[in-house]
């Protein structure tokens, strides 16, 4: 949720609900987090041109019956058995989407500049299929929009005895292959745990330090393995300026990334760029980053 709230604009309020009932589905992490973040992030482009907006993300426990069923695969077309299911909904108080464009919104390449809809959203409807789950959704122009998705549960015995092999899986897969690791230097917190949750989610290991000293120190100490760093330019104390020129007097072809919320044009004119320094504006989209971060390490 951290790198939620770094993702979307500050003008954007989001609220987190979630229930306290034990909800034990089978599903795949990473689609999971694909999924909230596609939704979160076309929520909030929605409400881009807007003064203010909510995103509310609610869990719950729902218990579908034979009736009910059918509300939940008629954009999925796949069946679904009645039982208990785990809830997750995704609201905003966006401009809402029309019937004739929620019928079409599921639909790989459609978009609309008005709803900001589209991104993704063929890539959730997969998932929650793939997942055996249910899905639907209802709009209000001027008020906002609610999707809903549902996943069966499953006994929680079921999922914890298959985990101790998937988690080794896993694990072995990571020790054998050697992964690159980021230097992120920004003094906010819930920046740093986002740009780490998000690239170790690519299995990009990151290290990270809240100043320009303890920047530095880290790069002098572990200059070996670090691949790439991450600059935020607005630091108190030492600036970033003053901590990119003191990291090339070390390395001068370290690769690094400069964000910042000034405009590229202003932070080219403070700072000499070379073909191993690139520019990040904030706020940033999860996909930017991992897409300009790749770009770098290759």
């Amino acid at each position: 949720l951290s790198l939620l709230s770094v993702a979307i604009p500050k003008h954007i309020r989001l609220s987190v609900s979630l229930t306290l009932e034990s909800l034990v589905i089978r599903a795949d992490k990473t689609q999971l987090q694909q999924i909230l973040m596609n939704l979160v992030l076309n929520a909030a482009e929605a409400m881009v041109d807007s003064s203010t907006g909510m995103i509310t993300i609610r869990t719950s426990a729902v218990s579908l019956t034979a009736e009910s069923v059918t509300d939940w695969q008629q954009l999925t077309n796949e069946p679904l058995m009645p039982g208990p299911y785990a809830q997750l909904t995704i609201a905003d108080t966006g401009p809402g989407i029309s019937p004739e464009q929620i019928t079409r919104i599921f639909d790989p390449f459609f978009t609309t500049k008005m709803t900001g809809r589209g991104l993704g959203l063929a890539t959730v409807l997969g998932i929650v299929r793939g997942h055996k789950g249910g899905l639907r959704v209802q709009s209000t122009l001027g008020r906002g929009t609610v999707f809903e998705l549902v996943f069966p549960v499953v006994p929680e015995t079921i999922t914890t005895a298959e985990s101790p092999a998937t988690n080794s899986l896993t694990t072995m897969s990571h020790q054998q292959t050697p992964q690159p690791c980021i230097l992120v230097i920004d003094d906010e917190e819930p920046v740093l745990e986002a740009i780490s949750d998000i690239l170790e989610m690519e299995n990009i290991q990151t290290i990270s330090a809240r100043d320009g000293d303890s920047g530095i120190q880290l790069f002098r100490e572990r200059r070996e393995e670090i691949s790439l760093i991450i600059l935020d330019l607005s630091l108190p104390g030492m600036n970033g300026e003053e901590i990119f020129e003191h990291i090339r007097q070390i390395d001068p072809n370290i690769r690094i990334i400069l964000s910042s919320g000034y405009s590229e044009t202003e932070v080219s004119r403070r700072i000499h760029r070379d073909k191993n320094t690139g520019f990040l504006p904030k706020p940033f989209r999860a996909d930017r980053l991992v897409a300009y971060v790749r770009e770098f390490l290759s």
